[in-house]
């Protein structure tokens, strides 16, 4: 287990980033968009 939560906050922090980018979403497409984002994040281990 990691020491700090580095990793995390940078997750975030590119999320935010492309949410911030993608700003007309409805809130409907603002959820599938995060979910795809995670599910990719899973399917793509760092």
């Amino acid at each position: 287990m990691p020491n700090t939560n580095n990793k995390l906050e940078g997750i975030f922090t590119d999320l935010k980033r492309n949410i911030n980018n993608h700003s007309g979403m409805s809130r409907k497409n603002r959820e599938r968009f995060i979910n795809g984002f995670f599910l990719a994040l899973g399917n793509n281990p760092q």
